[in-house]
């Protein structure tokens, strides 16, 4: 049921870029545009991503085993588990196609952004925090560390993301302009965490994004524009199913981002 629902909204979400993008071409189409209304940009930046608070559930019942300072626990399946990840700073880039619709813009941008993993902390299976734990407590076969240790430091995220954005430009008479604007779109997220025997998510998956956009633009000449801007993104959790307890568990991605681009315009 939980499933189709989110289907669902995944869907009508995808739907409404899709009508988005069709109401933007039938727009440039209907004012009869102009070639040096157009114009393509790109960006270069540095992000710095928020904290993921990784939680999930167990999907199916789960026993832990008895290990110095815990004794052997049955939890049932949808028992909570989570664990904080601490992402560094990572580089963005950008592509956009545009059109200008005089203080009016909008364009559609392929958008790339990149973390690795800084550390994992925190670690609770049920109400138990069991960072300090030895590994083995999630089962026979593991040991030699405890279950933070056991996690490594060696992931990433990244995403690229196809965003609708629409752009107010004030005028300020002059050559330095602000601007503030708005996007929608789609993120394909792909998120890798490892640990000391292996993977404990490889996944990657389509979700709803959108952002704030704010920032400068100083006019070079009739058709070149430098600007710099902050971007604040923010994608829906994506979903994946982890090795390190049998369950389900959402991945937060959200960042900040301080970027500088060239626009052409004809």
């Amino acid at each position: 049921m939980v499933s189709s629902i989110v289907k669902r909204t995944s869907q009508s979400r995808r739907g409404l870029v899709a009508a988005s993008l069709l109401l933007v071409s039938g727009l440039i189409s209907a004012t009869g545009a102009a070639a040096q209304d157009f114009y393509v940009s790109g960006t270069v930046g540095l992000n710095n991503p928020q904290d993921s608070n990784n939680a999930g559930q167990l999907n199916t019942g789960f026993t832990t085993q008895a290990v110095p300072g815990f004794t052997s626990m049955s939890l049932p399946a949808g028992a909570p588990f989570s664990w904080n990840t601490d992402f560094s700073d990572g580089e963005t880039y950008s592509v956009a196609f545009g059109y200008n619709l005089e203080l009016f813009r909008v364009e559609l941008a392929l958008q790339r952004s990149s973390n690795k993993v800084d550390t994992h902390t925190g670690f609770t299976l049920g109400n138990m925090d069991v960072s300090r734990a030895d590994v083995a407590i999630l089962g026979t076969g593991l040991s030699g560390s405890s279950v933070e240790g056991f996690v490594s430091s060696s992931g990433r995220m990244e995403s690229t993301s196809v965003m609708l954005n629409a752009y107010y430009d004030f005028d300020w008479k002059g050559d330095l302009d602000p601007y503030i604007g708005v996007g929608i779109g789609n993120a394909e997220e792909e998120v890798v965490y490892s640990s000391a025997n292996g993977s404990v998510i490889n996944g990657q998956e389509n979700d709803f994004a959108w952002q704030l956009i704010a920032g400068f633009q100083y006019q070079v000449d009739s058709s070149v524009s430098f600007f710099g801007q902050y971007r604040y993104f923010h994608a829906d959790d994506p979903d994946f199913r982890t090795t390190l307890f049998p369950g389900t568990v959402g991945i937060e991605n959200q960042f900040q981002a301080i970027e500088f681009g060239l626009r052409f315009s004809f």
